[in-house]
């Protein structure tokens, strides 16, 4: 109960009784969100890590006075997925899902959430390959090699952004082949095809 009390003084020091509408209205939404989170804390401990995790992400999404609160169209896709796996962490302990949001979150650690179409658009094509490659290595890692060697034809065959993919031209045949082989090695021990 302190708590709460000393968070309330906290929020309207200063504030006369005839005011308190008017300043209410002026708070800003992040030090509402982190004061209730503070106060839910206390009141749940055992959640404390999902219920300090929810008010991060609330708080690097929205902000503002709370009579007209917005969004930080400047934050980033990684940010607000790194926020939501925070949460998500806390009630499961899937690698797959943990490697798929930390994939997703390097691709987009530069795009800010109001250019999330214009930065999907612009990704590179091979780091994207590399991204679900690592992503299907630990799903499946007992195919983890033929997952790397694939991702390495394609890289080495295709680039540019995802939405406009290209040969690279200066690939040589023999490195594609090298690729190729990579990936038939794996399921043959054929010298002849190897001398070929």
């Amino acid at each position: 109960m302190n708590e709460v009390c000393a968070g309330i003084c906290e929020l309207y020091e200063g504030v006369a009784i005839r005011d308190i509408a008017s300043a209410t209205l002026n708070l800003q939404l992040d030090d509402v969100v982190n004061f209730a989170a503070d106060v839910a804390k206390v009141a749940a401990p055992s959640h404390e890590a999902v219920i300090g995790a929810s008010a991060k992400l609330i708080t690097d999404v929205f902000g503002g006075k709370i009579a007209d609160p917005g969004y930080h169209g400047d934050v980033t896709v990684a940010t607000v997925l790194n926020d939501a796996w925070a949460i998500a962490d806390v009630y499961t302990d899937n690698a797959i899902a943990q490697k798929a949001v930390e994939e997703v979150a390097k691709l987009y650690e530069e795009v800010e959430i109001s250019n999330v179409v214009n930065g999907t658009l612009s990704l590179d094509l091979d780091e994207t390959v590399n991204a679900v490659a690592n992503v299907a290595k630990v799903a499946a890692p007992s195919h983890e090699a033929v997952i790397g060697a694939s991702a390495k034809l394609i890289t080495d065959l295709l680039g540019g952004p995802v939405s406009n993919p290209g040969y690279h031209a200066s690939v040589t045949v023999d490195t594609l082949l090298s690729d190729a082989w990579a990936i038939a090695d794996i399921y043959t021990d054929n010298a002849i095809a190897q001398k070929a």
